[in-house]
Formats: C-alpha cells, structure tokens, sequence
C-alpha cells in the first residue's frame, strides 16, 4: 500500500492467545505498518487469501488448524508473503519443517520484548528489500513476464535458508548480508542501473559469502588476526561459493560473487582481475562489503565511525576500488543511511 508515496508494509498476527497477540501488536505499532489480527488458523486463512499481506506472524500451536497446515495451505494456493512463525516446541524438527514449507524464520516461546523486536524488524528488513526490488521492476520493467516474477520469487525462498546457515557459524557478522545488500542497492539505484543488472547484483550481494559456509568455526569465529594458512582458507571462500549456487543461479550471478574479492589495480582474489575485467557487479560489491567490514564491530577491533571509513574509501580509490563508483556510493550512502532502523546499523555512527 502506498500513502502519500510512503510504503506501507501490512502485517497478519495469527495465535490464539490475545496476550500474546497483543505483545507482538504493540512492537509492530512502532514499524509504523498495518495491522490486522486472527485467533486461530482457519480466520488467518481467509483473510490471508482476500488480502495481501506483506508479513504473517503465525504461533505454530494453536487448536484446529495448527500453524504448520495454516503454511502449507497458504503455500499451496500460491501465495506469497514473509513468513515469520513463533514456536514453544524446544524440538528442532518443528523449526526445519516450518523452514521447509517456506518460512523464512521463527522466535521461540518464552520470547523477551528485545527478542520480538529483533525478529520483527529482521523480517521487516527482508520485506523492505523485496518491496524495492519490486518498486525498481514496477519503475523501469512494466511488462516483464508474470512467469520470471515467480522464478525470482522462489529464489528469495531459497536465499534466505542460504543466509542464516551463514550467519548462524559467526556471531560477529550477524546481519552481515543484509547490510551489504542494502548498501549495494543503494548505489545501484544512485548509478540508475537497468532492472535486471540490479536484480543480478541483489542476488549475489545476499549470497555472497556462501562459500563461508566450508570453512572451519575456530578460523571463522577466531578472535585475533588470521594466520597465512587461514587466510588462505578464507579466500576460497568465492569459489566455494560458486560451487554451492552452480545448480540454481546463472553464470552472470556467480560472476559477481566469485570476483566481489578482486582489486580495481589487480592483487585481489581469487583470479587477479582488474579494472574492466571485473564485473561492475563485483566492483559494487567491493564497496559495500568493505563499508560494512569497517563500520562493524569485531572481537579484535571497534567499529569505525561514517567520517573514517570514507577517508579510508577514498584513500583505497583508484588501488582497491572503481574510481567512478567511489563518489555515487558515498553519495548514496550519505543520502540513506539517515533512513534505516534496523539490527545491526545502530553502530553507524556519524
């Protein structure tokens, strides 16, 4: 829904408890987004088949129909929508078989207020995502075909089980994806790239460190600079990458995430490219993985503030950078960054 040209995102709240119910409600008033709420599966059926919903929040156990066969109906009408389920059970089934007929995460009961938040607003993040992508396809691509929405679609499915399997090995990162994609769009949308360029970059900036997934916790997690042979591992992670998405995503994706390590001067990994031969894709991504890389915080270091992360930018442009990109990203970033209330950007400090 559009309101005064603002986005609003509309909610669904489906448990039988109204305590609960009203908790969740009272943290979702503060996203500013619409509401609307069911006590049992059959209600939140309905209403979720006559109205679009852009997240459901859906307890998993509840009389009648239960929150698993509430999701596989939905699914199997073809709906689409941001599935966020709550769980009591501690048993780790429930969480996959919810995962598996398409949720995209779950909060487990008792949850804190602080807990609920965070879940609301990652799920919310993954929303607002979409909705932009959706926004950029509406803007530039009017008639592309209905059968593509859906393939891009499905591929979201799969994206994000890919993303907390990464983020889940390192604590430091957590959120990781989610930030270089937001900053990577950012200058997509500044650089005014065609719609499937961006699509291909979006893809590819949420799966970008697939490949982490082989390597070791002690290397990934470690808590003090990498050693030679470690590092080494580390930079195999590109590759790996590639490996993993092979049977799913197209070359122009891969190409972007097996080259997001190289160096506008050449010296980066894992195939030395510079200048031209590096995707623009890629070249995007080096920025806006780099811009999070110094802005977060890790075990061994503080995170740096706006004013010192671009002086370390521009004095990299022109050996690690794109020197035509450097100026539209911090542009584009000065122009956003204001906007975001989110997980895991409350260190950005100006």
């Amino acid at each position: 829904m559009k309101k005064n040209d603002l986005w609003i995102p509309s909610v669904l709240v489906v448990d039988d408890d109204k305590l609960i119910r009203a908790i969740i409600v009272d943290v979702l008033r503060s996203t500013g987004c619409r509401i609307q709420e069911a006590e049992n599966g059959n209600d939140a059926l309905e209403m979720a088949l006559e109205n679009s919903f852009d997240l459901i929040l859906c307890d998993v156990i509840m009389p009648g129909m239960d929150g698993l066969e509430f999701l596989e109906r939905f699914r199997n009408k073809g709906k689409e929508a941001e599935i966020l389920m709550i769980t009591s059970s501690p048993n780790l089934e429930i969480a996959i078989e919810t995962m598996r007929l398409g949720a995209s995460d779950f909060i487990r009961k008792p949850f804190t207020q602080e807990d609920l938040h965070a879940g609301i607003q990652k799920a919310m993040e993954r929303v607002r995502l979409k909705a932009l992508t959706r926004d950029y396809h509406t803007t530039l691509e009017e008639k592309v075909f209905q059968q593509e929405d859906r393939i891009r679609f499905l591929f979201y499915e799969t994206i994000q089980s890919l993303i907390y399997a990464i983020e889940a090995k390192d604590p430091y990162t957590k959120g990781h994806s989610q930030r270089v994609t937001t900053y990577a769009m950012w200058l997509v949308k500044e650089l005014d790239l065609p719609f499937e360029t961006a699509t291909e970059i979006h893809i590819a900036a949420q799966l970008h460190d697939i490949g982490k997934l082989g390597v070791p916790d002690n290397i990934l997690n470690k808590p003090a600079k990498l050693t030679g042979e470690e590092f080494t591992i580390i930079k195999e992670h590109p590759e790996e990458g590639c490996k993993i998405l092979a049977p799913i995503f197209p070359k122009e994706h891969l190409d972007i995430i097996l080259h997001h390590h190289e160096k506008w001067e050449g010296g980066g990994y894992p195939q030395g490219f510079s200048r031209g031969d590096i995707p623009l894709g890629s070249r995007i991504m080096a920025l806006a993985d780099s811009f999070d890389a110094m802005t977060s915080r890790r075990a061994y270091r503080r995170s740096w503030n706006i004013k010192e992360t671009f002086a370390e930018i521009h004095q990299c442009t022109g050996s690690q950078f794109d020197p035509e990109l450097v100026d539209p990203f911090i542009k584009a970033t000065e122009k956003n960054i204001d906007t975001l209330e989110v997980p895991g950007f409350e260190h950005l400090e100006h």
